[in-house]
């Protein structure tokens, strides 16, 4: 069976002032086991959004260690530069 979720490690993300909004279903600590995540693009402010993201960017690295696949689209690239996963 597939399972495909939202995940992040806040209740809701608000972007362009909140106009809008982003809820996720599950927190990055209750997955432990994946086989692929993708992480979204990111806001204009690069070095903000990776510097309150590093529990985020420590989980992507785990789960890759364990075995998941890791996709990008546009800036989320920072991210997963971050991690350490791209040399």
């Amino acid at each position: 069976m597939l399972t495909i979720q939202l995940a992040g490690i806040s209740k809701k993300v608000a972007y362009n002032q909140g106009l809008f909004t982003v809820t996720p279903e599950a927190n990055i600590s209750a997955i432990t086991k994946t086989d692929l995540i993708v992480i979204p693009s990111l806001n204009h402010n690069y070095q903000k959004s990776v510097k309150g993201n590093k529990e985020l960017v420590d989980w992507i690295a785990k789960r890759y260690k364990d075995g998941a696949e890791i996709a990008t689209i546009c800036t989320g690239a920072f991210l997963l530069a971050a991690s350490g996963l791209l040399y």
